[in-house]
């Protein structure tokens, strides 16, 4: 076995020679950040490497001659075949803390948010509670404790951030939030890139595990915040574009990523919780909204049905999703038009020579003081990049000094 020494962990990784270096830290436990999951085309994963001998060259027009003489190499296309000195850049994480949190953000009470009818009501008939479903089904369900409070969970799949809320079904009142970046960001940053990866009975083990792993210890978040019991939790909507869904539900995407653009999960309806892996009730039910087309998800028919005048038949509404999968929505009151784009490189910085996405040392915000430009980064430290808020900021400002 080859032995790649880590600085500054001061860590030993074991990789065999036909891994390569970015795969091997991975089974290590040390995550080099990438957006294209180990194509060599993002040029992110950067890593110091030297050795006895010559180590071999990874060419990508983000990397300049001068650095490539100093060793700087993309991890992806390094391969492993002889003992290495390999120095960190600031692109990695730790498996124990994947992201530049060490767990869930945004948790608090949600007391103020207002109420919601709950499409699902729960009622106790002759000491058996029973789940009401809007349209007229009624299931029992086994109920553990007389303390029992029904609640639902509201889930948002999403490219990059995962956010899970916990709703009180007797009130409809919003009980916790709680918000992680999706664990699978570490194998691409893009849908596309996953549909790939998911695409492999390996892939989409891997895939379907970090995201309910990731759910999971939101909902164990959200219910510890509100004192509340898993097995509480009768009723889930989630929300998220199609390819999140079936990666979630462990369905191959694979039709997703080729003509006709095949949808395979089944929506409109509830599922049992337990094809969605989730850790609530047994008898707990999952329901997915509409989903209108292989790139626009239930998340987005979720904004145009509560946002009142799409579906209206006078006046014109455009609506936006800006996120890492970017939809809009646009009725003039006669037609209808969906569609998406992967805004996500745009506002992660791709293609930028210090583009980076909204982590820890991003240029978030930039202000004008006079002539001076003023920047803000997350976590208020040293700049390591800028992310596309920062980006469009920075554009308004120069603009604004007649650059």
């Amino acid at each position: 076995m080859v032995k790649l020494r880590v600085s500054p962990l001061n860590q030993v990784v074991e990789a065999g020679k036909e891994e390569n270096v970015r795969e091997a830290l991975q089974r290590g436990g040390i995550y080099i950040d990438g957006g294209c999951d180990g194509q060599g085309l993002c040029g992110q994963c950067t890593i110091w490497a030297s050795a006895q001998g010559p180590v071999p060259e990874t060419p990508h027009e983000s990397i300049s001659r001068a650095q490539m003489g100093k060793g700087l190499r993309l991890s992806c296309q390094l391969k492993a075949e002889q003992d290495m000195d390999l120095e960190l850049c600031d692109n990695y994480s730790l498996e124990a803390h994947f992201g530049d949190d060490s767990g869930p953000i945004l948790v608090g009470d949600l007391s103020h948010s207002g109420e919601i009818d709950p499409a699902v009501q729960v009622v106790q008939t002759n000491g058996t509670w029973h789940m009401v479903y809007e349209q007229g089904d009624t299931e029992a369900v086994d109920i553990w404790s007389e303390q029992f409070e029904p609640k639902g969970l509201a889930v948002d799949l999403g490219t990059t951030t995962l956010v899970v809320s916990l709703i009180s079904l007797i009130t409809g009142r919003g009980l916790a939030n709680a918000s992680s970046l999706n664990p699978q960001i570490r194998f691409g940053h893009d849908v596309l890139t996953r549909v790939q990866k998911g695409s492999s009975p390996d892939g989409l083990q891997e895939l379907s595990a970090a995201v309910r792993g990731g759910v999971n210890d939101l909902i164990r978040e959200v219910c510890q915040a509100s004192s509340a019991d898993p097995l509480e939790i009768l009723d889930a909507v989630v929300g998220g574009n199609t390819t999140m869904l079936e990666l979630c539900a462990g369905i191959n995407p694979e039709p997703l990523g080729r003509i006709p653009f095949q949808v395979d999960i089944p929506s409109s309806k509830a599922v049992p919780a337990s094809r969605f892996g989730f850790d609530v009730n047994p008898g707990a039910k999952v329901y997915i909204p509409p989903v209108i087309h292989a790139f626009v998800g239930s998340d987005i028919s979720s904004g145009l049905l509560v946002s009142g005048g799409f579906f209206k038949d006078e006046g014109c509404m455009l609506f936006l999703d800006v996120g890492t999968n970017g939809e809009m929505g646009v009725s003039n009151g006669t037609e209808r038009l969906v569609t998406s784009t992967a805004a996500g490189p745009a506002f992660e910085g791709a293609g930028l020579s210090s583009g980076m996405r909204a982590a820890r040392g991003a240029v978030e915000a930039v202000t004008r003081w006079g002539d001076d430009l003023q920047f803000a980064t997350i976590g208020n430290v040293q700049p390591r990049g800028i992310c596309g808020s920062g980006l469009i900021d920075l554009l308004t400002m120069l603009l604004a000094t007649g650059i």
